[in-house]
């Protein structure tokens, strides 16, 4: 399977002002994609102004799924427990570790998290300050 890789050179133009960390940023996160983990399987929703991540945690419970959001990274880690469970005879579902970090631009608003029937939803709002939306400038005499 063939992976498409966004080219980001031709952003490095004269034409682009401040977006220097923006675009060093954008060509670290292209290199880790090609190592990114693919567990637990996830999806990205976009709708308007709103995301949502939905993330795959058949058999666990809250308790057991750590959230942090720190310094603008989104953090969902599982850490599993070395006990055995008495009785199994075959684990078809992967209860591993895992940890699967997001980055969240600056006006993204975490609303809620939730876990039902084994899917965990966070739920994320664009919010755009006053002091961000567009504002006409008007020319002096």
């Amino acid at each position: 399977m063939s992976r498409n890789i966004l080219d980001l050179n031709g952003l490095f133009t004269p034409t682009y002002v401040g977006f220097d960390r923006l675009f060093n940023e954008m060509l670290k996160t292209q290199s880790r994609a090609k190592q990114a983990p693919t567990y637990p399987p996830y999806n990205l929703i976009k709708d308007g102004e709103t995301y949502t991540i939905e993330m795959a945690m058949a058999g666990l419970t809250d308790k057991d799924i750590d959230i942090v959001l720190e310094e603008r990274t989104l953090t969902i880690s599982y850490e599993k427990s070395e006990e055995k469970v008495e009785g199994v005879i075959h684990q078809g579902l992967a209860q591993r570790s895992f940890k699967r970090s997001f980055n969240l631009a600056e006006d993204i608003e975490i609303k809620k998290a939730t876990l039902k029937n084994g899917l965990l939803s966070i739920e994320m709002e664009r919010i755009i300050p006053e002091e961000k939306k567009p504002v006409k400038i008007k020319i002096s005499k």
